[in-house]
């Protein structure tokens, strides 16, 4: 059943130092569940799902460094950047689609090539759908917060000091 994880969330629990306790958590569900569709539900529903937004080449960058960092330390979670968890064949617009569905939380890596990313702003849009349970946060590289504009100001955003 391992095996028919996307490859997404295959990365993502085996960088997990909880890998045990997913092992755990799969018996427990194997024992309940009939269907191996409601085990990774259960399975996917106790991790949070990060949609990591990028336009432009260094806020791919970026977004790519957050992706390979964010699971080791912060085990629950499994982030998404499209250009990586996309998987070959499928249509990229009903990927990228449902993961803004499922997320409610995302990172928007903002570089000075992007501030005016119709793209970002969408994407933007899409992730604040529910105003009481989703989080945006503008991950502001290289540049300050006077420099952001649009519907963008709107979310508290993080600098990159280091």
């Amino acid at each position: 059943m391992w095996l028919n994880l996307p490859k997404r969330w295959r990365a993502s629990l085996q960088a997990a130092t909880n890998y045990n306790h997913l092992l755990q958590v799969k018996d427990y569900c194997s024992e309940q569940c009939h269907s191996s569709k409601r085990v990774l539900q259960i399975i996917y529903e106790l991790y949070m799902k990060i949609f990591l937004s990028w336009s432009g080449e260094l806020s791919h960058k970026v977004a790519c460094i957050f992706r390979d960092w964010l699971p080791n330390v912060l085990q629950y979670v499994i982030p998404y950047v499209s250009s990586e968890d996309i998987d070959k064949g499928a249509r990229w617009s009903i990927d990228i689609a449902k993961e803004l569905e499922e997320s409610y939380y995302g990172i928007l890596m903002i570089t000075n090539d992007n501030l005016n990313s119709t793209w970002i702003n969408f994407e933007a849009g899409a992730l604040s759908k529910t105003l009481d349970k989703s989080k945006v946060v503008p991950f502001l590289f290289n540049i300050n917060r006077a420099e952001l504009k649009g519907p963008l100001i709107q979310f508290q955003s993080t600098i990159l000091e280091k």
